[in-house]
Formats: C-alpha cells, structure tokens, sequence
C-alpha cells in the first residue's frame, strides 16, 4: 500500500514540475502524504494548492473531499491541521464558514497593522543579545500596532517580549501549547497569550506544533484583517517557522526574510515550490528597509492624485538622473509608456510621503521674518537619504526584483538592493546632494522648513519664484558635475562629458523645462525626503516647541 502512495506522490511531482494539473497536483500530493501519516508534508502541499486556487470553489471542494474522510480521521495523522487551514482559506478568500472559524477565536479581535515574528528560538540565546537584537529594537521604534510571535522568552520571541515592554503602543501576543517543556519559559513581558489545545498535537518540535501557526491565522482571519495587509518577518528558524513562513504565502500575507539568517529561511529562498505567485523576499540585513516593509502604507485614496504624484516622480527622476539624453531604458520611458509595475513603484513613493514626514517630524512652511531658521545637519540629511534608499528597497523587493550585479530592468535586477551601509557611494550622491542643498534654494526666495502643528493645504510657487528657483538648480546641476570631473562636450556617461555645463541664459528652452519641472515638483520631491510645502499665513506665529531645536539655527528652517 505504502509503495502505491509512493509512486502516486512521485506522479503528482511530475506534474508539478512541468505545471501540470494545478492546484489539483498539490491537493492530491496533500491528501498523499495524509494517508502516509506525514502532518507537516501534508499541510505545507495543502498550502500551496490554497495558493495556486483561483476561485473559492476549488478550495471548497477540497474541503468537501476532506470532510469525507471524518469518519477514519483518528487514523490520518494531520487531518484536523488540514481541515482547519482549508477552513482560514474558504473565509479568507469567501467567508464561508465564518462562523465555524469564530469559533476557533474566540478571544478578542486583534488590530492591524498586524506583523508576525517568527525564527529561531534557541534556548541558548534566552536573556541574550544576538545580532537581530538592535536590528529589530530600532526598526520598531514608532511602530503602532500588533505583533504576534511564539510568547517565549528565547530568540526572536525574547525580543518581542521586549518590544512589548518597552513601547505600549505595541501590542504582543504569545501563541503557546499548554503544557510547554521545563527548558521553556513564557516571556512575561508579553501583552497577552493565546493558547492552543492538548487535541490535535500528532507531531511537536519541543511543544510546539502546527496549531500555534493556525491559530494565529484563525485569530487574524476572524478579526476581519485580510492577509494580504499583514507582514511576516522570518530570521532562519527550523520546521514551525517553515510551516510560519509558507502557510503565510498560501494566504497572501507579505513573507520577507532575512538575508544571512540561515535555516528555513534560506531553505524557502531556495524552494522551487514557492518562487511563484507570491513569493518570499530577501530583504537586507537594514534597519531602514525592514522599517519600511513592516510599515507598508495604504495607498493615497484618491487613485487620480496617486497617479498625479506618481507621475511627476517619474518626470523628476527623468529630468535630474539623465535629463543629457533620451534614455532606451524602460525606466526612462515616458509615463504614458511605462511599464505598470514602474508607474507603481512611482506610486508607492508618493503614498510613503506622509510616512516620512511624520518619522522627520519636518514639513515646509512660508518663512517669517524675524525667526531665525534652522538648517539641516549632515546627520538629518543622511537619514532622510537613508530612509528613502529603505523605502525603494522595500517597495523594489516586494515587486519581485532580486540582487544582481548587472542591471536589467526587464528582469527585474538591480545591483543596488543592498543595506545602505552597502551601497555604492555614486548611488548615495544624488540623495544626499539634493538634501543638502533644498535649503539653500528655498532660503533665497523666502521660504523654510518648519515642524507641522496641524494639516495645511499645499502651495505651488509662482511663475516668477520657478523661473529664479530653476537657475539655482540649473547652478547647482553644473557644480555638482564639474565637481564629480564632468567636462564640456557631447554627452558620455563613460568620458564624462555633457553640453550643458553652461549657464542658464544659454539653455535652450526645453532643456531649461528640466529644471523648470523639477522646481515645480520640488514640494513633491521634499515630501518624498519627509517634508511638505504648506502655506503659512503672514504674521502667523510658529508653535513655542520652536525652541525646541533651536540648537541648529542656520540660514533656512525654521522648526519648533
């Protein structure tokens, strides 16, 4: 009977390795290894047919096909792990069978955001610092919503304790077994704990089983979160983080891993079975970017303005990195011709605006006489390069691109996906050269930066204000080639030569409209470094938290 099984599991990977037969391959391969009374092999198969099922109805119909087997189910090893995943994945994706999953969950609805933590928990390491410690601590920092993780005190758990007790913003939630072996402690410093019952438990890994796993899904399902909102972040880990990771991709939640941290994170990386549709991402070992993926923001509601924004991104990336030349690259094309997941990478930095406003604390307001401003130091204007670099590596990650050493566009390529300690100090010029030098631009026609007290609507400058504003950029743009070794000829990225390294009067109008452009995009561009052009009434008082930073007074903003 067992070589029957056998050799039927061996033509189900026939057909999945020449995509084949799907999701029905996984299905079977799932039922398979029930009957072989392998609980782990079975789910993880009935994961990925979840995955690959494009309406709600084939899902059910292997629910059906399962429910059939109740009667001999004391004899499937697994069987109630399947039943109750298939179960997630019909309310997940239909609500169907709600009620039934409610009552799987019956503590009290969690709230998003939500982030789930899982990886190694070595006894070993409990009550010590490992690398991921300073890592996780300041990728944290600001972040208000609910993380759940294994609630022992030990690894990554031990440092969601932590999290816990330091930031009350933060809720924690423990998934545990009742009864845990005497090596195994709760971490107390947790919010709460959820526990999971002594039934079902046909295989443990020190006290733990798939259940914990299900019953975190059941809880965030339940509570009406989608999974495709929440985020799950791996660090290596052994069989329950695997089973943590791939049930997570089965029902759309966004699973990223850390590069370096071994194990089932580096096995999943790896795993054919799982490069696609939803595939994991290997994110850098940065706090920036990990910062950026666990706080994915909803995009700007209002699709046209998203598109608005979107666009002239694209138009400001154009108009400074090649404004010499008409670029052959896709992401040189212009907007109407771009490619979807370009126009999207250009959207997704304009709904980061806000964020990164908030986490400087800047915006821009109209300047007041009499206040002396404050300019940026080279550590603020590091950051606001640093945490840009972190929100593209995310949003590039999560797109499907991966590490290369060669760009390529159309493969989705970079070599630039890497921490920004890594980065290459060309790449980091541009970023930092443009922070360094907003203030002087807006200082000249009376403008500054300041910390926001309340929403304003937003500003466009004169006619008059971009014409001065564009041949300041104009001035900067020649400076900063000749700098770098630029010299005047046809254009040549590789001799580095360009015609227009001359002054603005000499420009022919349409390449001044470069510059022109990017003045007229300068509040988006600001927003994007985490600041915002508001207006500010005349004679209106900054608020008194204006002393606050006083200690950086300089020529241009102003802050409280």
């Amino acid at each position: 009977m067992r070589s029957n099984i056998f050799a039927a599991i061996g033509i189900c990977r026939q057909q999945i390795d020449v995509n084949v037969n799907l999701p029905w391959a996984f299905y079977n391969l799932g039922k398979l290894y029930l009957f072989l009374g392998e609980p782990y092999e079975s789910l993880t198969a009935y994961a990925k047919a979840i995955q690959l099922s494009a309406e709600p109805w084939i899902v059910d119909s292997s629910f059906q096909a399962l429910a059939r087997l109740k009667p001999v189910q004391k004899q499937l090893q697994g069987y109630e792990w399947v039943r109750r995943l298939l179960l997630i994945g019909l309310a997940s994706c239909s609500g169907e069978h709600m009620h039934e999953l409610m009552a799987l969950s019956p503590e009290d609805k969690l709230k998003g955001p939500v982030v789930v933590m899982a990886g190694g928990c070595d006894t070993a390491i409990r009550g010590t610092p490992d690398a991921y410690h300073g890592l996780i601590t300041q990728a944290f920092d600001g972040f208000n919503g609910t993380v759940l993780s294994s609630g022992i005190d030990a690894g990554i758990s031990g440092h969601v304790g932590e999290l816990g007790s330091k930031h009350p913003h933060i809720r924690t939630i423990g998934y545990l077994p009742r009864l845990i072996p005497s090596d195994l402690s709760r971490d107390r410093r947790y919010t709460e704990f959820r526990y999971t019952e002594n039934e079902y438990r046909y295989v443990e890994d020190n006290g733990f089983c798939a259940l914990e796993t299900l019953k975190k899904w059941a809880d965030i399902v339940a509570s009406g979160i989608k999974p495709g909102g929440v985020n799950v972040l791996g660090f290596g880990g052994g069989r329950q983080a695997a089973l943590e990771y791939r049930l997570a991709l089965a029902l759309g939640a966004h699973v990223a891993l850390i590069e370096g941290s071994g194990n089932e994170a580096a096995r999943l990386l790896s795993d054919d079975d799982w490069r696609a549709p939803n595939p994991p991402v290997s994110l850098p070992d940065d706090i920036m970017t990990l910062r950026l993926f666990i706080g994915i923001r909803d995009p700007i509601p209002d699709p046209a303005l998203r598109d608005r924004l979107g666009r002239r991104i694209h138009e400001i990336y154009c108009d400074n990195q090649f404004r010499e030349r008409v670029s052959k690259e896709e992401s040189m094309k212009g907007w109407d011709a771009l490619l979807p997941y370009l126009k999207e990478s250009n959207m997704q930095q304009a709904d980061d605006m806000v964020y990164k406003l908030q986490r400087m604390g800047f915006s821009v307001k109209k300047a007041i006489v009499g206040i002396k401003p404050i300019v940026f130091t080279p550590g603020e204007a590091e950051r606001m390069a640093e945490m840009e670099h972190g929100r593209w590596n995310a949003e590039r990650l999560l797109d499907g691109w991966v590490y290369g050493k060669v760009k390529d566009v159309t493969r989705k390529v970079s070599p630039h996906l890497v921490s920004w300690k890594d980065l290459s100090d060309d790449f980091k010029y541009s970023n930092r050269d443009q922070a360094s030098h907003i203030w002087r631009r807006l200082h000249e026609r009376n403008y500054g930066v300041a910390l926001m007290a309340r929403r304003e609507k937003p500003f466009r400058f004169t006619d008059e204000e971009i014409e001065a504003l564009a041949e300041k950029e104009h001035e900067r743009f020649v400076t900063e080639r000749r700098m770098r070794g630029w010299k005047d000829g046809e254009y040549s990225e590789e001799n580095k030569t360009s015609p227009y390294l001359i002054p603005y009067g000499h420009l022919a109008e349409d390449i001044k409209d470069y510059d022109r452009n990017f003045v007229r995009k300068l509040p988006d561009i600001l927003a994007s470094i985490d600041l915002k052009i508001v207006t500010l009434n005349e004679g209106a008082c900054l608020p008194e938290r204006t002393v606050a930073r006083k200690e950086l007074v300089a020529p241009v903003i102003v802050g409280r």
